[in-house]
């Protein structure tokens, strides 16, 4: 597989696919959510729903027309050697927090990264159940918070508009951790523990 790299980034288009793509998984996802789900387990010992694969699908749909190749936790795995000299690549993981997922708390989100060079340049994260994305580019605008007003449908342009538009980091003002439940390990706690001073 050869990576086919854009001319020239176009950032507001990329990331309107991108917000659309989330979007549309994210109601594959509360589909499956509201209504039951299947689970499997993959080789890693770790679960696997057809929620997963039903938003995989989606946004590999989605990003099939930029001509990047899609590396993605439900998908075929490009092996390091191949993928390290990509001058483009999508990340995914359409369904991060499985096991939040089928515990029924809210905690998972639809996560789509573009990366230049193994650096990101773009991305969308977005928490299907509480209607919360959050968007950034590489494009010198800054990085963004939208509540999505419905379910059914979405305005992009709209959920661009509206959004809020999230303030630099400051030393001085106090910040939120977020870490997932189900991964808590005595690396992380000790890595938050050393924020705190």
């Amino acid at each position: 597989m050869t990576n086919h790299p854009l001319q020239k980034i176009d950032f507001d288009q990329l990331l309107k696919l991108c917000i659309r793509a989330a979007f549309d998984a994210g109601n594959e996802i509360l589909h499956f959510y509201n209504t039951g789900f299947d689970i499997e387990t993959k080789s890693d010992n770790s679960p696997l729903t057809n929620a997963d694969k039903a938003a995989h699908n989606v946004i590999a749909k989605a990003l099939e027309k930029t001509n990047i190749p899609v590396l993605s936790e439900e998908g075929d795995i490009l092996p390091y050697e191949i993928r390290k000299d990509f001058e483009y690549l999508w990340i995914v993981d359409p369904l991060d927090g499985t096991k939040e997922f089928i515990k029924h708390n809210d905690e998972f989100t639809v996560n789509i990264a573009l990366v230049h060079y193994q650096k990101p340049i773009l991305g969308v994260v977005y928490c299907p159940p509480l209607k919360s994305m959050y968007f950034a580019a590489n494009n010198g605008k800054g990085a963004f918070k939208s509540i999505l007003e419905n379910y059914d449908k979405i305005d992009v342009e709209n959920v661009i508009s509206h959004a809020e538009k999230i303030p630099f980091a400051n030393r001085d003002r106090k910040f939120t951790v977020v870490a997932s439940r189900s991964h808590m390990n005595n690396e992380t706690a000790g890595f938050i523990e050393n924020l705190k001073k």
